[in-house]
């Protein structure tokens, strides 16, 4: 009986474990695709954005000084501003900058307008990244930004809060 009892026991404490475990991870990853988001609409929203953007031309690499900055202060892998045709003027690796952004799933972004997270893979590896679409003066988008964490180190943090 006292087996019997230990083992209802045990095996209740494992599946209330694994369900935890489960919602604080879903937590962690909704909380990481918010900060994502926010920092691409704060980004997105800066005047001499936009200016560059329209212009199609970044003679003294101010975007991606500015991305930069932002990244290295709020942890992101990488903050990539490209243009309407999904030309990068940033990225963490200054030799993509003028190349394609990679992942495709940004074209929802350029054709729609609309912000949003998604998981791809791009240059750096697997991520989780936001999509925020950069609007002109007249409300057309003239290209995006996308603020990403790789996958491993999602995993980390949520590994991490599941652990506390």
């Amino acid at each position: 009986m006292l087996i019997l009892v230990f083992l209802v026991v045990s095996g209740s404490l494992f599946v209330s474990g694994a369900i935890f475990a489960t919602f604080i991870g879903e937590i962690s990853k909704k909380q990481i695709s918010k900060q994502a988001l926010d920092i691409g609409h704060a980004i997105a929203a800066i005047p001499r954005v936009k200016t560059v953007l329209e212009s199609g031309r970044d003679p003294d690499r101010e975007l991606q000084a500015l991305a930069e900055q932002v990244r290295q202060k709020t942890g992101a892998r990488f903050i990539v501003i490209a243009d309407g045709r999904s030309r990068r003027f940033s990225h963490p690796d200054p030799q993509k900058i003028g190349k394609t952004f990679v992942g495709g799933d940004e074209t929802e972004a350029l054709a729609t307008g609309r912000a949003y997270v998604s998981e791809a893979t791009g240059t750096l590896g697997p991520s989780l990244r936001s999509i925020v679409p950069v609007t002109g003066a007249d409300s057309r988008v003239i290209g995006f930004v996308s603020v990403g964490y790789l996958q491993t180190r999602v995993m980390e943090i949520v590994k991490g809060y599941q652990r506390e």
